[in-house]
């Protein structure tokens, strides 16, 4: 009887663990796709062979401060003003917020997208 607890408890433990370890691994992996979506965003954004309409410019910098809002760490090093400020989203180019999946993140301006993460840097 006792081998059996310390088995159902020692395969409850290992359950927990391996379920814990996807949920870590699941949110590491949303932001290394959010991460590469914004370093390709930006290169289009910071190109000047690039002609780029106002409704695309205004989309990529949607999306940069969309990914920073909902899917950046709070860690200094990942949220650095010189990387990801372009400047406010016009919203006047797009017609809604199609940039953000959800509507209850701010994701206008880099200040915006990044009130809540106090690790970003707040000067110019």
């Amino acid at each position: 009887m006792k081998l059996i607890k310390r088995v159902g408890f020692g395969s409850l433990i290992a359950a927990l663990s391996f379920m814990a370890g996807a949920v870590w691994g699941h949110s590491q992996g949303k932001f290394q796709a959010a991460l590469e979506e914004n370093k390709v965003a930006a290169v289009c954004l910071e190109s000047s062979e690039l002609s780029r309409s106002p409704e695309f410019t205004a989309y990529l910098k949607g999306r940069i401060y969309y990914n920073l809002a909902s899917k950046f760490p709070n860690d200094e090093g990942y949220l650095l003003r010189r990387d990801w400020d372009f400047g406010p989203v016009d919203t006047a180019a797009l017609k809604g917020r199609i940039y953000a999946k959800d509507p209850n993140y701010e994701a206008e301006s880099f200040d915006a997208a990044t009130r809540h993460l106090s690790a970003a840097q707040t000067r110019r």
